[in-house]
């Protein structure tokens, strides 16, 4: 890994990066170590004047570039992120202890939403409709122009371009702010925007700095009217109603998850176990779509439970430095992280559940947690109701295909789900029963297409990601109208009467 000191740390604005107006840094922690690795720089309001001052400025030319141009530019920022996917592998291990040996899937899935985006950016259009008399009625699809998003700690690579593409692809310029907890990996994709050379200043900027600061500037700024956040569910209420309060901007929010899976006895057992020790070991539990209710029929649950465990152990089989290649299990991304699943696990103990597997810290530096196995727990507990956004996993046996629907859809939440049978019909009965906004039949998360609109029911946000719909979110609709006469044969005998009931129908 290239020294501390060679690492980006200030703010990429206006195409430059620039130390922030106030001075103030933040320091960051080496989850895997305890100790402190680099200071990086927070956005304060006079910055974040001067990002939305340079967005303003860029987006009217950027849109006027023909779409072609614009997809050359998000295809070439693709093709650098793939050629330093080690650097970014580097930066996101010393920031969240993402391993370097499972970093490839987000460095190229990152690259190939911007690839996607590129492709589909000129079949943003509106409609025509002669059905009106003498009228030709249109509909234009429209950047809003300075738009915003709110990336996440987890997975930072990934989230930044499924917004970036639309984003610029649609017309608009877009300011990233990077999570505090991870904001390295952000500061060398805006070398990469300064590399390519093909975007103007001002249409991708980035800003580092806490939520309660710097990304309430943002939910709040008048001059924003689109925003993007993937995160809690708790920050996600808050900031719809920044944005409510200051100018009802546009907000789109991928929010928590509790994600059920669900195994029936005709299941390929082997298959589902696999599958579903990898979606919760993945980044150690800690994703939003990660299969953490597990629901077994009765009648396979000691066979998937044999399986399962030791899988799920041998994925996180080697805690250690994420820089290493052979370490397989990163550790939690913090200390307010490893506190928090550490006590979603403590107060199942005390409520007497004793987990099957795991249940503790691992005995060595770095916020490490064993893979914990909890088995049937009430339908009460937290454990199987909150997002624990850890290496937890609960496995409920039932009886019948009503009652695991019922149970599967007692949460807040609706993301992901995810259901194991060799019967079709049943499979798409649960389909369009379960409440959530992707359900996968036999395969579970992170399995996702680019082309397919990824969103949450409920408190699991609104809005979509990826597809047609992930580039729509990015544009308003105009309804420009035509007619053959300037000026309505009766409104003009009727001079000073225009109301509604003057005009002989056109639309109403």
């Amino acid at each position: 890994m290239a020294s501390l000191s060679d690492i980006e740390t200030r703010l990429f604005l206006n195409n430059e990066f620039v130390q922030g107006s106030s001075g103030r840094t933040f320091t960051l922690t080496n989850p895997a170590t305890e100790k402190p690795s680099v200071s990086v720089h927070e956005a304060d309001a006079a910055d974040i004047e001067v990002a939305v001052k340079a967005a303003g400025a860029a987006w009217k030319p950027w849109v006027d570039l023909d779409a072609w141009k614009r997809a050359e530019a998000v295809s070439t920022l693709a093709n650098l992120i793939v050629q330093n996917a080690s650097k970014f592998a580097e930066l996101d291990a010393l920031c969240m202890g993402t391993p370097v040996a499972i970093y490839g899937f987000q460095a190229m899935a990152a690259a190939g939403v911007l690839k996607y985006y590129a492709g589909i950016g000129a079949d943003a259009s509106g409609k025509t409709s002669l059905n009106t008399a003498n009228h030709l009625n249109l509909t234009l699809k429209q950047p809003y122009g300075v738009t915003a998003a709110i990336i996440p700690w987890n997975t930072p690579m990934l989230i930044a371009c499924a917004a970036i593409g639309p984003a610029v692809m649609a017309g608009n310029a877009i300011i990233i702010k990077s999570s505090e907890k991870a904001p390295l990996s952000m500061l060398l994709l805006a070398k990469l925007v300064k590399e390519s050379s093909l975007f103007p200043p001002g249409v991708i900027q980035f800003v580092s700095g806490f939520g309660a600061s710097t990304g309430a500037l943002l939910s709040s700024h008048p001059a924003i009217r689109k925003l993007a956040f993937t995160g809690s569910v708790n920050t996600g209420r808050i900031i719809k109603k920044l944005a409510a309060d200051s100018n009802m901007k546009s907000v789109s929010l991928e929010l928590g998850g509790k994600s059920p899976l669900i195994v029936f006895s005709d299941a390929n057992i082997e298959k589902a176990a696999a599958d579903a020790a990898l979606s919760i070991a993945l980044l150690s539990g800690q994703t939003c779509i990660a299969s953490s209710r597990v629901y077994i029929h009765q009648d396979a649950m000691e066979a998937f439970k044999t399986q399962f465990i030791p899988t799920f152990q041998a994925i996180l089989g080697k805690a250690g430095d994420p820089q290493d290649p052979s370490t397989t299990h990163g550790p939690q991304a913090d200390s307010n992280q490893f506190g928090s699943v550490m006590g979603f696990i403590e107060a199942a103990k005390r409520d007497g559940l004793v987990p099957v597997a795991g249940g503790e810290a691992v005995p060595q530096e770095g916020y490490f947690l064993q893979p914990t196995v909890f088995i049937d727990p009430p339908s009460d507990a937290d454990i199987l109701r909150k997002e624990i956004f850890g290496p937890v996993v609960s496995l409920s046996t039932f009886l019948d295909e009503e009652e695991v629907l019922a149970r599967a859809n007692d949460t807040e939440y609706g993301l992901y789900a995810s259901v194991y049978t060799k019967d079709i019909q049943r499979a798409i009965r649960l389909a369009k029963q379960l409440e959530s906004g992707t359900v996968a039949i036999n395969c579970t998360s992170p399995l996702m297409a680019f082309d397919i609109a990824f969103g949450g029911y409920k408190s699991s946000g609104d809005g979509r990601q990826f597809g047609q719909e992930g580039l729509e979110a990015w544009l308003e609709v105009s309804w420009p109208h035509l007619t053959a006469s300037s000026v309505s044969k009766e409104v003009a005998r009727r001079p000073g009467d225009m109301s509604l009931t003057s005009i002989r129908p056109r639309v109403f």
